[in-house]
């Protein structure tokens, strides 16, 4: 007799957070029926039986005026994914990224009894390290991408695993090494820094 479909919460922002907790979420319904539900962009539509609350374009906002300005609306959307979390129950949530709602969110599906695997660590080694507790206290267990960010999370007592990056592994180059330097005339002894953009508007 098959298992019937656990339901499941996602959270997950940005054209990054949107890309990695679909490919998550689509490989954890390979292994157990999940009908997910929660906050995604593009990517997460492609995965089975996720059902949006809200599009992740809704949460995007870059700088304290603009974060100002839509409060009320980033407020309303909190509220509704916090009503459909009491409606639907989820077994178990996934919180990918977005500190600014995540750990907030964490702080209430704890509250509920409901246990949080939070996806790609909020950077509390680079800014507001003060806020470590609250993945210490809320989340069940913190999946870091990063081989460095064990040696800050595991002795402040957060219960964490190094995964390693999702983009390792994707990444096919077009041209070897030696060709890239040749076609762009750059010394190969010379160290080469790359700028690239992020995943705003």
């Amino acid at each position: 007799m098959p298992t019937p479909p656990c339901s499941a919460l996602i959270v997950a922002g940005e054209a990054s957070g949107d890309a990695h907790g679909a490919a998550l979420a689509a490989r954890v319904a390979e292994l157990t029926p999940v009908n997910w539900f929660g906050v995604g962009g593009d990517n997460m539509s492609t995965v089975p039986h996720f059902d949006f609350i809200t599009h992740a374009r809704e949460l995007s906002v870059l700088g304290i005026f603009e974060l100002v300005q839509h409060l009320p609306r980033l407020y309303r959307i909190e509220k509704r994914l916090r009503a459909q979390i009491l409606r639907r129950r989820p077994r178990f949530a996934v919180l990918v990224d977005l500190p600014g709602i995540n750990l907030r969110l964490s702080a209430f599906l704890h509250k509920h009894g409901i246990p949080v695997v939070y996806f790609i660590a909020p950077q509390l080694w680079a800014w507001r390290p003060g806020r470590v507790r609250f993945l210490r206290r809320y989340v069940r267990k913190l999946l870091c991408i990063f081989p460095f960010e064990e040696d800050f999370f595991r002795p402040r007592g957060v219960e964490m695993e190094y995964v390693g990056h999702p983009l390792v592994g994707r990444a096919d180059p077009s041209l070897a090494r030696e060709e890239f330097f040749a076609r762009y005339n750059l010394d190969t002894a010379r160290p080469v820094v790359c700028l690239l953009p992020g995943s705003r508007n």
